[in-house]
């Protein structure tokens, strides 16, 4: 490990540590999987040029389908009955 130390003018010491072995990976964070059910009943509603989309593409548009459509229904089971 490298350790630089420099005084910064009229304040506190300013000091950087670099790695001498790099920097390594972060790991992506995992999101947890949707019930195949219901990713299929997502995909059928999908128009097909989201459909051809690359795989990793396609499983965010659903991921983010179900997001969109669960904070739907947490609205409508919030909202006053008249």
């Amino acid at each position: 490990m490298n350790l630089l130390i420099a005084p910064y003018v009229d304040g506190p010491l300013l000091g950087a540590v670099f790695p001498t072995t790099g920097i390594p990976e972060i790991p992506k964070p995992r999101l947890p999987q949707l019930d195949p059910a219901v990713q299929q009943a997502i995909m059928s509603v999908l128009p097909p040029q989201i459909q051809s989309l690359p795989q990793a593409q396609l499983s965010q548009a659903i991921r983010q389908a179900y997001e969109h459509q669960q904070r739907g229904f947490r609205t409508v089971a919030t909202l006053p009955i008249q």
